[in-house]
This record gives C-alpha cells, structure tokens and sequence, in this order.
C-alpha cells in the first residue's frame, strides 16, 4: 500500500536547530511554515532580503506615526499587499489592525486560507515599535 505525504508546504525553522536523531535542519510545515513566513513578511525592512530589495513591508515606520484608526487602515493595506503579492500559499480573506493604545501596540489580526484547503486559519501579531 503506498502512503502518501499530507504536507504540501515546507520551510527552514530560522533557529536553524538541527534535529536531534538526524543532525538535519528542522523544518515548519503547512500552517506553521505560512504563519511564520507571514509574520516575517511584515517584519521586513528594506534592503533586508539579499538580491530582492523590493520586497520590504514598511510597516515598521508606521509604527513610528501618530497612533490612531489612520494608521491602523495603513497598516492594514500594507499588510493585505504584502501577502497578496508575496505569500502564494495564503489565500487572503481579512486583515484588520486594532491600536491598543495602552500598551502602544497594533494588534494585526489576519484570516486566510491555505491555497486548496477549506480551513480559515487566523494568525494574530503584536507590532509595536522598537528602536
């Protein structure tokens, strides 16, 4: 009977643990892989990418703005242009950017769906500015 690999979508662990029985790079699959590669995405400054200086979110100097439902909406279409045009694996449903102005933070909120898979999957991310 052959068995059949479930997971579509892999990518490096960027700990770049090595695997304990096999000494091999741990790997992030599926949901995690297109998670992590989401929050990276939006992390991302310019020039930061070796050989791909267009790729770069600009989101962290929104952060640096006046904090309010303005800079929310930036951020929000910041956010849905760099998964649209950067993340092939996510099918986008939603992003919205809630301010918490107690903590001095933005709460990201981000519903998509893995390309051919039912599933909504939502991801939350904290931005906050730092020096």
């Amino acid at each position: 009977m052959a068995k059949f690999n479930t997971r579509v979508y892999s990518d490096f662990d960027l700990n770049f643990i090595a695997h304990p029985l096999t000494g091999d790079l741990v790997r992030k699959f599926d949901e995690e892989a297109i998670k992590r590669s989401i929050a990276q995405l939006i992390k991302l400054n310019s020039y930061e990418k070796p050989f791909q200086p267009d790729i770069a979110s600009g989101v962290n100097e929104l952060l640096f703005e006046q904090m309010g439902l303005h800079t929310a909406l930036r951020i929000e279409s910041r956010v849905k242009f760099l998964i649209k045009q950067f993340e092939p694996r996510a099918d986008l449903i939603s992003v919205s950017a809630d301010p918490q102005y107690e903590a001095n933070t933005y709460e990201v909120t981000i519903t998509f769906r893995i390309i051919n898979q039912l599933n909504p999957i939502t991801q939350r991310i904290f931005l906050q500015r730092v020096r």
